[in-house]
């Protein structure tokens, strides 16, 4: 079992993160699906990450991105084994 701690989708009805700083969002639910991608909020306009996009869809969720792996999980390669 992993000692990371469990993440979860959080609705923007219930909580709105902290302004700025990165995470996952789920935005546009329609008819094609929900759209996932890495984002923030800035006075209340949501952004692509790195991008500076608008979203203009709307965003129902999202979640703190999670912590980098650890180094040690890290082969010769510099890639995750």
């Amino acid at each position: 079992m992993s000692d990371a701690p469990e993440r979860i989708w959080i609705s923007v009805k219930d909580r709105l993160p902290n302004e700025v700083n990165p995470m996952i969002l789920i935005y546009s639910e329609d008819e094609f699906g929900s759209y996932i991608n890495k984002g923030y909020l800035s006075l209340n306009t949501w952004y692509l990450a790195g991008q500076g996009l608008i979203v203009k869809e709307k965003v129902t969720h999202w979640m703190p991105l999670p912590d980098k792996p650890d180094k040690q999980l890290e082969g010769e390669s510099g890639l995750l084994k």
